[in-house]
């Protein structure tokens, strides 16, 4: 959300960015093409910026009589207010890593639980996010439900200034690391924080954070079950936790990765195994 215009003859957007464009077709031929000219060879991600390996997304076909308008939008025209969060007023830090492990994907070395809250922050209160991609070569978009979040630095350095306001989403690239500042202001309901790589975030490489006033706990105490059915979340009668789901464990098994628990769907049996356990009984039932 860019506090004014920029000019770009080009713009980088992973996974979830989004942008507003403005383009101007008065000296434009009759034809032109929206171009992606990222080139990318594998999952792991972007390989860099290639023109000679452009690959046409959007066909404009310009026609017809000039039409006359009074709208100019330059470099610099202003588009919206924009209040700045202040560093100093920065109560806690918190540290994010994403990586790769136990054959799937994870944040902090643990597993996603719709049932437990990884952050409790205070509504009103500004925090300090550090979101760590932990290498590997793969590259994670990171997005943040429910508010933007203003990048400070990018591996140490000012970031470009097309994200330098407020976003709901940030790149990472294998090894980057983002600063950025964040404040929750009016909901107090468990959200997520995911890489968007739609194959990460279904193995799990997401995190849940419950804005709750401050001083109050959040209900997400690991405990707690999800009722898919409703809008929050509610106490199972039989007090179950961990219980596993019918459908992803049988299958993601079958590639040999561990996933604990689902915590979706009540009556799964209880705890379920660890992720390796899980594993050492696949590949003892393969022998």
């Amino acid at each position: 959300m860019l506090p004014e215009a920029q000019s770009h003859k080009q713009l980088t957007l992973a996974n979830a960015n989004r942008r507003d464009i403005i383009v101007d077709f008065t000296h434009a031929p009759d034809e032109l093409f929206l171009e992606n000219i990222m080139e990318q060879t594998d999952g792991r991600g972007p390989k860099g910026i290639n023109p000679k390996k452009k690959v046409n997304l959007l066909k404009f076909i310009v026609e017809g009589n000039p039409v006359e308008g009074n709208l100019v939008i330059a470099e610099g025209t202003p588009l919206r207010p924009h209040v700045a969060l202040n560093p100093e007023d920065v109560k806690i830090t918190r540290e994010f890593k994403f990586n790769r492990s136990n054959g799937a994907w994870q944040i902090n070395d643990k597993w996603l639980s719709p049932r437990r809250a990884d952050a409790v922050p205070a509504l009103g209160q500004t925090e300090r996010w550090i979101l760590k991609n932990g290498g590997g070569g793969w590259a994670h978009p990171i997005h943040i439900h429910l508010s933007g979040f203003q990048v400070q630095s990018l591996n140490g350095r000012t970031p470009p200034k097309e994200i330098q306001f407020n976003n709901d989403t940030v790149a990472l690239e294998g090894g980057d690391e983002a600063e950025i500042l964040i404040r929750f202001s009016t909901f107090t309901v468990p959200f997520a924080l995911h890489c968007h790589i739609l194959e990460h975030e279904d193995m799990r490489m997401m995190s849940v954070f419950d804005p709750q006033p401050a001083g109050q706990l959040s209900p997400c105490d690991g405990v707690t079950a999800i009722d898919p059915m409703i809008s929050g979340i509610a106490h199972h009668p039989q007090g179950l936790f961990g219980d596993r789901g019918p459908v992803d464990i049988p299958l993601i098994q079958d590639q040999g990765v561990g996933i604990p628990h689902t915590d979706f769907t009540p009556g799964g049996g209880g705890v379920a195994p660890s992720p390796t356990e899980v594993g050492r009984k696949h590949n003892s039932g393969k022998n």
